[in-house]
């Protein structure tokens, strides 16, 4: 006997691959609901997708000042898409003599199913809220302004690729704020620049790639020739406190192709964009055991890493990453077995 039911039902199995891209899986999802003011290290995941019964796990120094918000982030009023904040946030934060690298680790239905995709997108919240030099007290205001000493930069902190899992620190690399980005190349500050007309002391918040390439730290900016901002060396995102950001890391797993996109818009605009193929010698394999974040302690007379970070979405597709579709999308099928990097710097108008 003929289903009734037949044609609506290939109706709506139509209408849904042509809303939705073929395959497309939400992998996994953390938005600190119901989280309150606390300690990182031992948290539940609470974003019920991926992470199911794991905790945040101690996978260098002893967890430093790290804690889950009650209050949490908000998408930047630049966002396009259709994802909402939900809950508190997290906030990885290093102190004294104590380096903050703590881990998510995937469950065991989530890990595999990574590890199978042909392309994953990783969107997230964060913004550095690490205070300046000057500020933390390593270095008095008055010898600064006399030696022009323009790179306030914090230690390092950011998001990793954890490519072991467990409480192994082993990591493919770290998508933040480097802290050895230092003024080099005839004393040019790879950061910011002392008396552009921003924030006195500067305060950079800045994202780049570090630790994946035979190169160690790859970014949009700087080999020591740069003029400033708006030249085509200076960094990917504006500089200072410009409030949280929405980043989006697309990686093809086939060639371990990477494109990371600052505040990422519907027509392939953004505030910055570093697009790379991890090599050490040769390709190096992709492989995603748990979501990492790092901030590092107060050594080289620095202040420690600080940021916070919120809305952690692994998906399959940008769309179910990041919450809308690019077009065109993220460079990362083209690239695969360059063996180059790929430096590019759009700004909105």
């Amino acid at each position: 006997m003929k289903n009734p039911y037949t044609p609506l039902l290939a109706g709506a199995a139509l209408a849904g691959l042509l809303a939705t891209p073929a395959h497309a899986t939400l992998f996994a999802y953390e938005g600190f609901a119901g989280v309150s003011d606390g300690p990182l290290a031992g948290q539940a995941s609470t974003g019920g997708l991926g992470f199911v019964g794991n905790n945040w796990v101690i996978t260098n120094g002893a967890g430093g000042a790290s804690t889950t918000e009650a209050a949490g982030l908000s998408y930047p009023g630049s966002y396009p898409g259709i994802n909402t904040s939900i809950g508190g946030n997290g906030r990885v934060t290093g102190v004294t003599g104590d380096n903050a690298f703590l881990a998510l680790n995937f469950d065991v239905f989530t890990q595999p199913a990574i590890d199978g995709a042909s392309q994953i997108h990783i969107s997230w919240l964060a913004q550095n809220v690490a205070q300046s030099t000057t500020d933390y007290g390593l270095l008095d205001a008055g010898t600064r302004t006399t030696f022009n000493l323009a790179a306030e930069y914090p230690r390092n902190s950011g998001i990793r690729i954890n490519n072991t899992g467990g409480t192994s620190n082993n990591t493919l690399g770290t998508i933040g704020n480097s802290g050895n980005w230092n003024g080099s190349g005839g004393g040019a500050p790879t950061q910011s620049l002392f008396g552009d007309g921003e924030v006195d002391p500067e305060v950079v918040d800045t994202w780049g790639a570090f630790n994946f390439n035979d190169v160690n730290n790859i970014f949009t900016g700087n080999g020591g020739t740069q003029a400033g901002p708006g030249s085509a060396f200076y960094n990917p995102a504006a500089a200072n406190y410009d409030g949280v950001d929405h980043l989006v890391l697309s990686i093809n797993t086939a060639t371990s192709t990477y494109n990371l996109q600052v505040n990422p818009q519907p027509d392939g605009s953004n505030d910055g964009e570093l697009v790379w193929v991890h090599t050490d010698g040769s390709v190096v394999p992709f492989e995603f055991r748990a979501f990492g974040v790092e901030a590092g302690n107060d050594s080289s007379e620095r202040a420690p890493g600080d940021m916070v970070f919120d809305e952690i979405r692994i998906a399959d597709s940008f769309a179910d990453a990041a919450g809308f579709n690019q077009i065109p999308e993220p460079s990362i099928a083209l690239l695969g077995g360059l063996g180059l990097l790929g430096l590019a710097r759009r700004r909105r108008a």
